[in-house]
């Protein structure tokens, strides 16, 4: 039994609070806060329907690798997501594709901030422009924008998570951040309860996100830790008052760490050993939630991942598959055809951790398995 073990994401949570205004957080966007990030998109695309609402059974295109927290979103407003494949070697969409998979019924396309690694907006952008109906989500669960990447935000509606293992983490909440000028229906929405147990919680996954405690809790199969699967939205309701106080705290926090551990793994493996390496090094790639790398084979991604985990390093799969493999997806009324570039990606992808408790000699062992493995 190894006695230490690295989680693959989760940077501290501060509990500090503020009642300073949050309105100019992301200037030109009117700001919505609410439940969750799932919330969030649904809640987008629950205005969308608003503003359309001759269009009968609407569609949203989704990409065919994704959390399935956006099939939830959908289904909860009432939409028909549509699965478009993903490029090869790339988790933005085949462009292609989508332009085929717009229809009269189409009224939104979520666009996938992939761990830090832009999707291409300014061609989503051209290649919507015949369709003026249809709404651009951009989805930054994955990533929260330091200050001078705020002006590059392109979508109509802009959706962020502050759950657990998020860049910006309040164990819980979302953001949808309308372009202004875009009519904002109300929705009548409830406030999200404040639980007393919110802080002692808090303090209890900063225990428990500690090397030593995490490797034992790696050892409970039924925690079933790192396992994907859909889950049902229930609501979309207003953040509590209580998370809302802590969140200018939380983003300047996030946006003061170091990057230690993400130039670190950018620098030590080599181009030959990552799929991605293209894309880590391009305008697209902003600050990194996890580090992306794609094995050339699922034999050599199977291999790290055995041999990582040996060593405790918090490597980690991200998602169990594509979206069509994923556990509770097959059931649904999904609009899917196949999907081989995703399942090539989900079945070569790892992701290597970049939080504050990673230290120099957690790269070194990360790069000398990456560089050694055959």
């Amino acid at each position: 039994m190894r006695w230490q073990s690295l989680p693959p994401a989760g940077n501290t949570i501060r509990l500090d609070s503020s009642a300073e205004s949050l309105g100019q957080l992301l200037p030109g966007y009117q700001l919505v806060w609410l439940n969750s990030g799932t919330a969030a998109l649904a809640f987008s695309l629950v205005q969308l329907k608003m503003r359309y609402p001759a269009v009968s059974q609407p569609e949203v295109i989704i990409p065919g690798y994704c959390c399935p927290d956006l099939v939830a979103a959908a289904l909860f407003a009432g939409f028909i997501p549509r699965v478009v494949d993903i490029c090869v070697d790339d988790p933005s969409y085949d462009l292609a594709q989508l332009e085929c998979a717009l229809t009269q019924r189409t009224l939104a396309v979520i666009a996938i901030n992939f761990l830090g690694i832009a999707e291409r907006l300014s061609e989503l952008r051209r290649l919507l422009a015949p369709w003026p109906k249809v709404g651009l989500i951009e989805d930054n669960a994955q990533w929260f924008p330091d200050a001078h990447e705020v002006a590059g935000l392109q979508g109509d509606y802009v959706t962020f998570s502050f759950g657990r293992g998020k860049a910006v983490s309040l164990l819980g909440g979302g953001l949808v951040a309308v372009k202004e000028g875009l009519a904002l229906f109300d929705l009548k929405l409830s406030t999200e309860a404040g639980s007393p147990s919110w802080r002692l919680k808090v303090r209890l996954l900063a225990l428990l996100s500690q090397p030593w405690a995490y490797s034992w809790m790696e050892q409970l199969p039924f925690l079933k830790l790192g396992a994907t699967r859909y889950h049902a939205l229930d609501n979309i309701c207003l953040m509590s008052a209580a998370k809302l106080l802590r969140v200018r705290a939380n983003v300047t926090h996030y946006r003061s760490l170091s990057r230690f551990a993400e130039q670190g793994l950018k620098a030590r493996i080599a181009s030959t050993h990552n799929g991605l390496h293209a894309l880590l090094t391009s305008p697209r790639c902003r600050r990194l939630l996890r580090f992306p790398l794609l094995s050339h084979r699922s034999a050599d991604r199977a291999r790290l991942t055995e041999n990582s985990a040996l060593r405790g390093l918090g490597v980690s799969r991200l998602y169990n598959g594509a979206l069509s493999e994923l556990e509770g997806i097959s059931e649904l009324a999904l609009q899917m055809g196949p999907l081989p570039n995703a399942v090539s990606f989900a079945r070569r992808l790892l992701t290597l951790p970049t939080h504050q408790q990673v230290k120099a000699c957690h790269l070194a062992a990360i790069t000398t398995l990456v560089a050694t493995d055959k």
